[in-house]
């Protein structure tokens, strides 16, 4: 199951699962955009006046929202996620590295944050694109997720800003990264196989070359803040379908019966110290996860089964309790939505609100460049404030 040379427009359709996608694209969207406007955005000022306040309310508020996509895809798209390996630990601040097979790996990823540790405090380093998304990319912004343009000399001071922002707060996050940069496809194969090529590395059929820059800068600076406790090397494997066609899989209903991740826990003050060590760690997680996912899909194990005997299919199932969380999430959204709905319909107050949110989360967009920019600002100009009358 490699990157396959030519990928049909759409991924197999039926009837069912393209009204069961496109309920649940609408309702993570409606509730994504109206949630912005009508929850986060009147806790914007206190970006300003309490930032730490203001992280904490917005983090709860989006552990709130992300139980829905999560009680979406196992309850109405019957998703099951298996995990095998260590656990996650809710109570560090991790760097979370996970080779990025589909565009949906960290969908999937918040079922296991949910089950094992905590959704409220992952921050996801991604590419741009989401963040242009009405709804989406505004939570994304508010919650302070780290969004990259893959040029490493406009993304490096912006993300020392933003990991400055989290060493003011003395946050410990969970960052999701992919070193690979990309999702494994047809295209982005070509260039890892150059990009091997030109390096003298083997070719890779089942992930890319990993790219080490961001990881070991993001390494050594949370370092430096005391914020880093722990890496995680997680390894996802599609058994059945793989959705290549990312958010597409999603809105017609074509996704996979059962998704692996399988977790390897390595605390900080295991990994080495220096660049070029943390550069050849990562170099052999991969070639690791190469040989792991290439005995998998080739049909040689049942499970993920690393070089030395690491990996052991032992798995476990969303618990009962989960499931009435879920229930709750989904009762909520409901709720909140037919409220909003109500609102708008008798409240002329309310659809000036609605557009006044909306024209706030666009300008910071176009002109400001996200939201996060004056999260940061305002973060920063606090404890400049603070730092004076002391």
């Amino acid at each position: 199951m490699t990157a396959p040379s030519h990928l049909p427009l759409f991924p197999p359709l039926s009837l069912l699962g393209v009204f069961k996608g496109t309920v649940c694209t609408l309702a993570m969207g409606l509730t994504a955009t109206l949630g912005s406007v009508f929850m986060l955005g009147p806790i914007m000022p206190l970006m300003v006046i309490q930032p730490r306040l203001f992280r904490w309310i917005n983090d709860w508020m989006m552990n709130l929202w992300l139980l829905l996509p999560v009680a979406l895809m196992e309850i109405v798209m019957g998703v099951t996620i298996m995990t095998s390996g260590d656990t996650l630990q809710s109570d560090e601040g991790s760097i979370i590295l996970m080779n990025h097979r589909t565009r949906l790996d960290w969908m999937f990823f918040w079922v296991v944050l949910h089950r094992q540790s905590t959704l409220r405090t992952e921050k996801i380093i991604l590419k741009n694109d989401p963040k242009m998304a009405p709804g989406f990319g505004w939570a994304m912004q508010v919650a302070c997720y780290i969004f990259l343009r893959r040029q490493w000399e406009v993304d490096k001071p912006w993300l020392l800003s933003m990991l400055e922002y989290f060493g003011l707060l003395q946050y410990k996050g969970q960052f999701l990264i992919f070193p690979e940069g990309t999702n494994l496809d047809a295209k982005t194969k070509l260039r890892s196989d150059r990009f091997a090529q030109k390096n003298n590395l083997p070719l890779y059929q089942y992930c890319l070359h990993p790219r080490t820059t961001g990881l070991i800068f993001l390494t050594q600076e949370l370092r430096q803040k005391n914020l880093l406790d722990t890496m995680y090397d997680v390894t996802v494997t599609y058994p059945d379908l793989i959705p290549e066609h990312g958010e597409l899989n999603m809105v017609v209903g074509n996704l996979p019966t059962r998704v692996n991740f399988h977790i390897r826990r390595h605390p900080q003050s295991s990994l080495p110290a220096s660049k070029e060590g943390l550069e050849s760690w990562c170099l052999e997680r991969w070639r690791a996860k190469e040989a792991a996912l290439g005995a998998f899909y080739s049909g040689g194990k049942d499970c993920l089964v690393f070089p030395g005997g690491e990996g052991d299919g032992g798995e476990t199932h969303t618990l009962e309790s989960d499931r009435r969380t879920l229930y709750l999430a989904v009762l909520y959204w409901l709720v909140f939505l037919l409220a909003v709905f109500i609102l708008l319909w008798y409240s002329v107050l309310a659809r000036w609100y609605l557009l006044v949110g909306t024209i706030y989360f666009i300008y910071q967009l176009v002109v400001r460049g996200g939201v996060e920019t004056s999260i940061m600002e305002s973060c920063r100009w606090f404890y400049k404030q603070k730092e004076r009358r002391s």
